[in-house]
């Protein structure tokens, strides 16, 4: 399973996720938005076009951790992602 994911690591959320994905046989990539101003831009067109993220941006927040799919999924829900990857291991 491939999974990319857009975060930072002084989120503690991100942090507890990247934990998480080091125990298993996920490939992901981890984009940390706090490490340069492309990486930044990036996140909020998506963020500012996808409407996933209406409620937190309603909330005031930033809607990291972001998780996309191999599927092409876009989701912020980890619990869903969490099931996938246990899908995908029981394939496996």
């Amino acid at each position: 399973m491939k999974l990319l994911i857009w975060g930072t690591e002084t989120c503690s959320d991100c942090v507890d996720v990247l934990e998480y994905l080091k125990g298993t046989e996920v490939q992901y990539k981890f984009i940390e938005l706090n490490e340069n101003i492309m990486n930044l831009k990036r996140f909020l067109r998506l963020r500012d076009k996808e409407n996933i993220f209406d409620e937190v941006k309603k909330d005031g927040n930033v809607g990291v951790p972001a998780f996309k799919l191999e599927d092409g999924t876009l989701t912020l829900d980890w619990n869903y992602v969490k099931e996938e990857i246990e899908k995908w291991n029981q394939k496996q």
